[in-house]
């Protein structure tokens, strides 16, 4: 894809997002953050083994996820994916079934230095173990779900549409055995960049 078209599907992409973000009252706070005419940064290729598996997710979305689902993966090919941890850290399995981008972050496609939104994806059977970070988080599931468990908070199965929240320095854990995870999520507020913390590490 050439790079003008890269960058128009790319603002298609944020556009959605912001649309979804939109219509949860409990985001508005976050969509007051987000640009309407967002800086382009862009970025280069980098793609993850994960990237061949994401053609079954659209069958995994509600009608309102549906579209932008089906352009984050028509766009996979050329978006820049990466990864937190490493094999040493998480095992290879992790590692050949995860990845996620920045839409929006000091270094994402599109520019802030008060809001980072990664996209992520997970492909069952996979369990993201126990972390935390600095900043507060939500979770939007835009396609599959998964059991969260989080500090503090009964165990809560979750599906598409649905949110969850976490507050700073709040440890939580993700079990995918049973489906597959396309989910936003949205960091504000401590050190956007640092890496989040597995376990007691």
């Amino acid at each position: 894809m050439c790079m003008d078209a890269f960058e128009a599907e790319c603002r298609r992409l944020y556009d959605d997002t912001l649309h979804l973000l939109r219509g949860e009252a409990s985001l508005h706070d976050v969509v007051a953050e987000m640009p309407t005419m967002p800086v382009w940064l862009g970025g280069v290729a980098q793609t993850l083994p994960v990237v061949e598996k994401l053609a079954r997710l659209p069958a995994q979305t509600s009608t309102k996820t549906h579209a932008m689902v089906q352009r984050i993966v028509d766009l996979a090919a050329d978006l820049p994916w990466q990864q937190t941890y490493t094999e040493a850290q998480v095992g290879k399995h992790y590692l050949q079934n995860y990845g996620w981008f920045n839409l929006l972050s000091p270094d994402g496609l599109f520019e802030s230095h008060s809001l980072r939104i990664s996209i992520g994806v997970w492909l069952k059977p996979i369990f993201y173990q126990e972390h935390r970070h600095e900043p507060e988080e939500d979770y939007v599931i835009l396609a599959g779900g998964g059991l969260f468990r989080s500090e503090g908070c009964s165990d809560r199965v979750c599906g598409v549409g649905d949110i969850v929240h976490h507050v700073s320095n709040q440890s939580h854990s993700i079990d995918m055995s049973d489906s597959d995870l396309l989910a936003l999520a949205l960091w504000r507020g401590g050190d956007l960049m640092r890496r989040a913390t597995l376990g007691g590490q």
